[in-house]
């Protein structure tokens, strides 16, 4: 089989043309592994080839990053989805007034100074679920400060895995391909 344009590809396999008697020429890779290319990736390999082409290492940790913010968006995601869009619309004024009735309630506190607080939008969604104000108030409150807490955990670490991708630098590594591969082991783990 007529094979050309053989270059190798950075995992070691070998990418080129092979000659197909009715289509042509057409682009494969053949792979030492590969029952099917085998015995062709050790012809052609015996021959002359073209090296990897040199990873751009910053176009791999862009394509890192963006894998990472996937993986992160899922993982928040996961909590989200269990709310409607137009209610999470409405969350910073459920925990401000949630807060602000709180504070002023508070037995510990003596916060009572000046009018006590409107709670307009808690009063209704309150009356529409028929509990009280202030039971309302502590699960808006309990569930702000887990979403704060998930999303701060899962920023945190975001951000952790981009800096560690960004530190990544070219000169630090033998070639190109340790630094892609440095890159490359920086992941959101238990994201697939």
């Amino acid at each position: 089989m007529n094979t050309r344009n053989p270059q190798y590809t950075n995992d070691g396999r070998i990418d080129c043309e092979i000659e197909h008697p009715t289509h042509g020429w057409i682009p494969t890779t053949l792979d030492a592994d590969d029952p099917e290319t085998a015995e062709l990736f050790q012809k052609v390999a015996a021959g002359d080839v073209a090296p990897a082409p040199t990873p751009d290492v910053d176009a791999v940790k862009a394509q890192q990053i963006r894998r990472i913010n996937v993986a992160y968006q899922a993982e928040l995601d996961h909590i989200l989805e269990e709310y409607p869009y137009a209610e999470r619309l409405t969350w910073d004024r459920q925990e401000q007034e949630a807060r602000a009735w709180w504070s002023w309630h508070d037995p510990a506190g003596n916060n009572q100074t000046g009018p006590e607080p409107a709670t307009p939008y808690l009063d209704a969604l309150a009356t529409g679920r028929g509990i009280s104000l202030q039971e309302l108030v502590q699960r808006v409150i309990t569930k702000a400060d887990a979403w704060i807490a998930a999303s701060g955990a899962a920023t945190g670490k975001r951000q952790h895995l981009e800096d560690r991708i960004n530190a990544v630098k070219l000169e630090d590594y033998a070639s190109a391909a340790e630094a892609v591969a440095a890159v490359e082991a920086v992941v959101w783990e238990g994201f697939e």
